[in-house]
């Protein structure tokens, strides 16, 4: 446990300058930058400042970093723990599918838990020189830039603190204290020295301490010790020079040569332990004196720091601890410093305080050893979330000395490589683990449950890494070789399974699974299971396009595991992207805004592409156009980069969509091959489009596309296949938009009465299920054929269909200020004016595919008046590209249309 509170000090700090000015502030400053060399009080001060607020009654929080804490989510775990949030303990597919938290994402939820603090706090962190991790700086920027003003931050560090420290000084955020505030004057270095050695030196010796040590205030301490201990003070200080090379020298003379060699041994295997207590001396040196060798060690003085109140738990001053660890160096023989480092082992790990085991295990190179203590470990700094980034770099170390390291060690390392989403690495030592699985001898003792545990994993490893099919696969052998099992494994493969079904759109096999699994999840002590539950009902609902059921489901599902897990929870964020996506759906745009925002929080670690998915059409379809943080394309192309490859295609797609008939879409088009033969980017795209739900979105934007560039025929044909495909599937919302693309169609043709049937279908079939925002999209098209008499409220039998459909004729068009949504330019081809004669027969060329050169020979010009020409055409038609100027071009010239088809998508 880590310790939570500042350490006490065995002498009377002083009241410094800068003390006194930080307690006369008029505003604190929103960070106190405390940057100076060891030796110069930091930690001193801090604990002064923190004891001033703490009984003042002010919310004050002090965490106490070392040499563990190397890494930025070390620190940030300490934070964490120190605001009462820490992770229960969870099975690790359950704690997976919670979703494992990034870096990004924990620094979001300590931001809020930081956030949502009553009333002013201060939050102290001491010795963040510890942290070498280059994410620390992110990690401090959010602290200081993205919390409010009533949170305060005071830490310190030996060299400088990776943050944007001259963006808080511009911002007047920052206070900055340095060894210039730090060293002590006359008056300070008088007080330190005490009031009776003081006497002794006179205050022209008290200004000598100070000017030989220039006000270090290590050095004073140092004389402090050892001017008091002299017979004579002014003669011991005539021979103090303060220089680093002098306190060595007077460690060794006035501390070290003045006690027992046995206390004088004692002390430097001190040296070599982290922290100690009473009763680790006693096991660690064989010694049953640890006490009374303490407390005269404490009244001479010595460098020795209790890090609680109870004086229970000491450090050495780091200053002290690296001059005895050089003198150990040299007087300890190699054999008793292993002797201290392997009995230091051997106590933690009877005290189960694993990582210091560990870390005294290795630095006695007592590799074996680490091994088994990792072994008996392993799954406390994975799925507990103790340290996964030390317990690989530890795994990567025994490796790489071929150490053998145990099957739990192996087991864990493969899961602490899924939990960093390093599905390669994982799958490869996963098939390596499987290998050393089968190849064991008959000798070879191995946890009874430890082959299916693997299989699971791997079933698990592919869900994640968007292999479904493997995944699918590996759960048909998994439920025939292990009929009995652990409930969580039962339920975990139940709900992998069915939300494979729903992704492949088998929706009849994906609530029969749910049924079967749904007792077992029940009957699970996880406070997440009927969320899951909840959640996965919903998706299936979803895909199916039942909407209203849909959102229904994850109210009362999202309300439970708020309730249980709290905001913060991967779980409930997730619930709240696809509960956003049906509110979209049905146009409930405030309640989708609402639900967006509290489910982006955790987008980044949501565990299923699918599901995340559906967050990222909702907001796209909510989308404003500016550039805001919370959807703003960047921002989810950013996101999409961190999961598999399907997630970035399909989010293209649903970019188009969005965008419509405009430049920014064909260019987006083209960026993916779209815009080119569909069926041949289709192919390139072969491994993404194996799941349905990623090859329907990709076939519905070449509809869109085809429609847009006025191809009917090949659109149509498209249409037909797609709508024979989503009936088998029962799928109702892509038949309602597919119906509307086929009104949209006949309606180009004049022929409003099958345009008018068209969407009279998809209104029937929207009407049941609120299926709304398909009808917005295309709101013109409704208005059309209303305002010509073709559809009206009498075309429909039941009055919840009338009902529907007086809602959708009479609501706002896309892009009204009504609407919450971003225009998505419906008319952007029409507002272009046709192109002119010249600028056709430029167009028919190079839909011909001529080079300039060939055109610029074939016209009898300059090939830089063709290039002229070019680029005041692309700049009319708002593209870029050859391929995007034809397709903008065809929309408006019937003549270029009915030439030969170039090089832009197949008719």
């Amino acid at each position: 446990m880590r310790d939570q509170s500042p350490p006490s000090f065995s002498f009377q700090p002083v009241r410094t300058r800068a003390y006194a000015e930080l307690l006369t502030q008029a505003r604190r400053p929103k960070v106190i930058n405390v940057v100076a060399p060891i030796g110069y009080g930091k930690t001193v001060l801090m604990a002064q400042l923190y004891s001033h607020l703490a009984e003042s009654g002010h919310d004050a929080h002090w965490i106490g970093l070392d040499e563990r804490d190397a890494s930025a989510d070390r620190v940030l775990a300490a934070l964490l723990d120190q605001l009462a949030t820490r992770r229960s303990v969870v099975d690790p597919t359950q704690a997976l599918m919670r979703g494992d938290e990034p870096l990004e994402r924990r620094i979001d939820a300590l931001v809020t838990v930081l956030s949502d603090l009553p009333g002013e706090a201060t939050v102290f962190i001491d010795n963040l020189n510890s942290c070498t991790d280059e994410a620390l700086g992110p990690m401090l920027n959010a602290l200081v830039f993205r919390t409010p003003a009533t949170v305060t931050f005071i830490w310190s560090s030996t060299n400088e603190i990776p943050f944007d420290a001259a963006r808080a000084k511009l911002e007047e955020r920052l206070r900055q204290i340095g060894y210039g505030d730090l060293s002590l004057d006359a008056r300070e270095t008088g007080d330190l020295l005490g009031v009776d050695l003081g006497r002794d030196l006179g205050s022209a010796g008290v200004s000598a301490v100070q000017a030989r040590t220039e006000g270090w205030p290590a050095a004073v301490r140092m004389a402090q010790i050892v001017l008091s201990a002299s017979e004579r003070p002014l003669a011991a200080l005539d021979a103090f020079s303060g220089s680093d090379e002098d306190i060595s020298a007077l460690l060794h003379r006035q501390v070290l040569v003045r006690i027992s060699p046995e206390l004088r041994d004692f002390l430097m295997c001190l040296s070599l332990l982290r922290t100690f207590g009473i009763a680790m001396c006693r096991y660690v040196m064989g010694t049953d004196d640890a006490r009374d060798r303490l407390d005269f060690l404490l009244k001479r003085n010595v460098f020795i720091v209790p890090l609680d109140r109870n004086r229970k738990r000491y450090r050495l001053h780091s200053l002290f601890r690296e001059y005895l660890g050089g003198e150990a160096a040299l007087q300890l023989n190699a054999g008793r410093r292993k002797q201290v480092l392997v009995r230091a082992s051997e106590w933690c790990e009877q005290a189960a305080e694993w990582h210091d085991a560990i870390s005294y295990a290795l630095a006695a190179d007592e590799l074996a050893t680490a091994a088994r203590l990792m072994e008996r470990s392993a799954h406390v700094f994975v799925r507990e979330n103790g340290d996964i980034q030390q317990f690989i770099a530890w795994v990567d170390r025994l490796r790489g000395t071929r150490t053998p390291i145990g099957w739990e060690s192996r087991y864990w390392y493969v899961w602490a490589l899924v939990f960093q989403r390093r599905f390669e690495s994982s799958l490869q030592h996963h098939r390596l683990l499987v290998e050393q699985f089968v190849r064991r001898g008959p000798e070879v003792v191995v946890p009874a449950d430890l082959g299916q545990r693997i299989q699971h994993l791997r079933i698990c490893i592919d869900y994640f890494a968007d292999r479904l099919d493997d995944a699918q696969r590996g759960v048909d052998a998994w439920l025939v070789e292990h009929v009995s099992s652990s409930a969580y494994g039962v339920g975990s493969i139940g709900c992998i399974l069915s939300l494979c079904q729903a992704f492949y759109f088998r929706f009849e096999q994906a609530w029969k699974t749910m049924r079967a699994a749904q007792p077992v999840l029940l009957g699970i002590d996880g406070a997440d299971m009927v969320g899951w539950i909840s959640l996965i009902h919903a998706a299936i609902m979803t895909y199916e396009g039942d909407y209203q059921h849909a959102l229904d489901e994850l109210g009362s599902g999202l309300a439970e595991a708020r309730k249980r897990l709290g905001d913060d929870a991967v779980l409930c964020g997730t619930m709240a992207l696809v509960a956003s996506h049906c509110a979209t759906e049905m146009g409930e745009i405030a309640q989708a805004r609402e639900l967006l925002v509290f489910g982006m929080r955790t987008a980044r670690n949501t565990a299923t592409l699918d599901l995340l998915a559906c967050g990222f059409d909702a907001a796209l379809q909510l989308w404003t156009g500016r550039d805001d943080e919370l959807v703003s394309v960047a921002r989810l192309r950013e996101l999409a980069a961190a999961y598999p490859p399907r997630l970035a295609l399909m989010l293209s797609c649903q970019l188009i969509q969005r965008l419509g008939r405009t430049g920014d879409a064909l260019a987006e088009a083209e960026r993916i091959g779209l815009l080119a033969d569909c069926d041949d980017a289709a192919e390139v795209h072969r491994d993404e489009l194996v799941v349905p739900r990623a090859r329907d979105l990709w076939w519905a934007t070449a509809i869109d596309l085809l429609i847009a560039v006025r191809r009917m025929v090949r659109a149509d044909v498209l249409i037909t296949r797609e709508y024979r495909i989503a009936k088998e599937e029962g799928r109702a919302s892509r038949l309602v938009e597919l119906g509307l693309a086929r009104a949209r169609i006949a309606l180009h043709a004049g022929d409003e009465t099958g345009a008018s049937r068209a969407l009279a279908g998809s209104l029937r079939r929207a009407a049941r299920r609120r299926i709304v925002r398909p009808f917005k999209d295309h709101s013109e098209l409704v208005a059309a054929l209303t305002h010509a008499g073709k559809i009206s409220t009498w075309t429909f039998a039941l009055a919840e269909e009338r009902a529907f459909f007086e809602e959708i004729a009479r609501g706002p068009a896309p892009g009204s200020p009504d609407s919450g949504n971003p225009s998505k330019e419906p008319d952007a081809f029409v507002a272009v004016s046709a192109p002119t004669a010249r600028e056709a027969e430029l167009l028919v060329l190079l839909d011909l595919g001529l080079s300039n050169q060939e055109i610029a020979d074939r016209t009898q010009v300059s090939i830089t008046t063709i290039k002229w020409h070019l680029k005041n055409l692309y700049r009319k038609l708002g593209v870029s590209t050859r391929t995007a100027a034809l397709a903008r071009a065809r929309s408006l010239t019937p003549a270029l249309e009915a030439s030969p088809p170039g090089p832009g998508i197949s008719r």
